[in-house]
């Protein structure tokens, strides 16, 4: 529904003539200059939206170029792994002795990380045997029940 240019409230259409009167400031509106208002409005939207998609696509534009333009002064960026050869590649030395020491002050946790190893590896091999091999040679307890009574 159109609404009035100055006090923004609702028009209504007279059935008499082709126009457009205020309920609220009495005042007369040709039926094509509120249509042609409302048709400003609707193209003034499209406008927006029109400049709105156009302005995404030229920034997309803009950084691809960018982009582009980085690569072609700056070169390829190296990868993180690139990096990590090039640094030990130049501290070769230095991060051998520090893994040296590492080992020698750790080297108790070591030990119990082996020992931890070897004896849950034992308890794995050790499943089915028994632990006291008397207790097969004895008489059940069953069979000497007869004795408690």
């Amino acid at each position: 529904m159109p609404h009035c240019p100055k006090c923004s409230y609702k028009l209504i259409l007279l059935s008499s003539r082709p126009k457009y009167k205020c309920a609220l400031c009495s005042k007369l509106y040709s039926k094509k200059e509120i249509e042609f208002q409302e048709f400003n409005k609707r193209r003034r939207i499209e406008d927006i939206e029109v400049y709105e998609k156009e302005r995404k696509e030229h920034l997309v534009i803009i950084n691809e170029i960018k982009k582009s333009l980085k690569l072609l002064f700056n070169g390829f960026s190296k990868t993180p792994k690139d990096y990590r050869k090039e640094y030990y590649e130049k501290n070769k030395e230095k991060i051998k002795q520090l893994n040296r020491e590492w080992r020698l002050r750790n080297r108790e946790y070591d030990l119990k990380r082996k020992q931890k190893t070897l004896a849950l590896q034992y308890l794995e091999n050790e499943d089915f045997k028994p632990s006291n091999e008397e207790i097969f040679r004895s008489v059940p307890t069953f069979a000497l029940s007869y004795l408690l009574k």
